[in-house]
């Protein structure tokens, strides 16, 4: 499964992998632009009220029932950060044509809703309505404090802020977000979706259609389209380390969220990337990991322990779920573990467990086809020209000594710590474990 790339008009680009292997398909749409604080703010905004209706389909339930009857299609409204890249994408999944019993037009149905969607949403005096963007407030302002609620999720994204420091970055902090939600208005928005549609407009298909049948329906659908505006993103930059930083807030939980963010200096397009990964499975990112085997299962430490790389930022972070009296323990055993692998302390076995691992997990992305999007899509946007074949090859090519090198330039700089504050061995409702 090849990608491939063509244009439909000078600002719709598609990019599509032609494969019978599905019984359902995949079709996006995406635009893209820098990112702000408020940009950001207003494209969760705009996700709800897109889905709301359009001038055709004034209701989501008539959309609903649109898509009911195109075999039951599903369409998804995602605003997203990649860097410094704000990306709103419509994606929906779709019956293959060759199994449409009636002769149903499935993609061409889905591309008009999706264009109905995204070029003609329901409006009122040339805006949309104000009760629809009220109501869509109050449900990302909800959203939003929940998502403190989720002190696992909180813990990650307060160690992202943190880790952030001092750049010149347009990174939206929760905080940010949760103060200023309910300042936005239907103008404000109206103002900010049209500017979104200045971009040009990249369609990704997963699916056994050819090229020319999917561009006859999107260069259909869309031919109101005139975004023009070319967004040049370069290859994300590491971030630099930093003065430690120590961040520890008290909440009203049993159980303790330890953070900790680690800088590799290697991201997506560099030399290190796939020694990144590979040092990440070793270090926590699997069931073989140290962290896991070590942290979590041989000392019982934690009740979970694991690592993450991004590649775009080049961080590497920890989470682990603990005792709070356990912290100075726990943090101590994280880096002992980490300083085994700069030791070079890395066994036959857990390289190439680490090695199997890696090698099924990509293989496991030719079967589905949003994981085939989420590869490539990335890649895509940052002008990475790489194949899930390539990818993998690099990271099996790999050694030891790369992982040793890139764990000892390693910098860890930021640590944050959900402190609970309750007694008692049950955890409440809500909290991981």
């Amino acid at each position: 499964m090849t990608l491939q790339k063509v244009s439909i008009t000078e600002n719709i680009r598609l990019s599509y992998i032609s494969t019978k292997k599905f019984k359902s398909e995949l079709i996006s749409f995406s635009l893209s632009a820098p990112i702000t604080e408020r940009s950001y703010l207003l494209s969760l905004v705009l996700c709800g009220v897109l889905r709301r209706g359009t001038n055709a389909l004034p209701s989501m339930a008539l959309i609903n029932k649109r898509l009911d009857e195109l075999y039951a299609s599903t369409v998804d409204i995602q605003s997203s950060i990649h860097a410094d890249v704000l990306t709103l994408c419509v994606s929906a999944e779709i019956l293959s044509q060759r199994f449409s019993l009636d002769g149903t037009d499935i993609l061409g149905g889905v591309t008009d809703t999706v264009a109905d969607i995204l070029l003609s949403p329901l409006t009122e005096d040339g805006c949309f309505p104000a009760k629809t963007v009220e109501s869509e407030i109050a449900f990302v302002k909800d959203s939003l404090s929940a998502e403190i609620n989720n002190t696992r999720l909180y813990a990650s994204t307060r160690l992202k802020e943190l880790m952030c420091r001092g750049e010149d970055s347009r990174f939206p902090t929760l905080e940010y977000l949760l103060s200023n939600v309910e300042t936005v208005t239907p103008s404000e928005l109206w103002d900010f979706y049209n500017s979104m549609l200045c971009s040009r407009l990249s369609v990704f298909y997963i699916g056994s259609q050819t090229p020319s049948e999917i561009s006859d329906r999107v260069k259909k659908a869309f031919e109101d389209f005139c975004g023009e505006r070319i967004n040049e993103f370069i290859i994300p930059r590491a971030s630099a380390p930093k003065e430690f930083l120590s961040v520890t807030e008290d909440m009203p939980v049993n159980q303790g969220k330890l953070v900790m963010g680690m800088r590799t200096g290697a991201v997506m397009g560099s030399k290190q990337h796939a020694a990144a990964i590979v040092l990440n499975e070793i270090f926590g990112a699997s069931p073989a990991s140290k962290l896991f085997l070590n942290v979590r299962e041989r000392l019982s430490l934690c009740y979970y322990c694991s690592s993450s790389y991004s590649m775009l930022s080049g961080n590497l972070t920890v989470a682990s779920g603990i005792d709070c009296a356990n912290r100075d323990v726990v943090t101590s055993e994280i880096l002992a573990q980490l300083e085994q692998i700069k030791m070079g302390n890395v066994s036959d076995t857990e390289f190439e467990a680490a090695r199997k691992s890696l090698e099924y997990s990509y293989v496991q992305i030719y079967d589905s086809p949003f994981s085939l999007q989420s590869f490539y899509f990335i890649r895509d946007l940052f002008g990475v020209c790489e194949t899930v074949e390539e990818c993998k090859e690099r990271i099996l090519s790999v050694t030891k000594e790369d992982v040793y090198q890139l764990a000892r330039e390693l910098e860890y700089d930021t640590c944050f710590f959900i402190n609970g504050t309750l007694s008692g061995e049950e955890c409440e409702v809500g909290e991981d474990e």
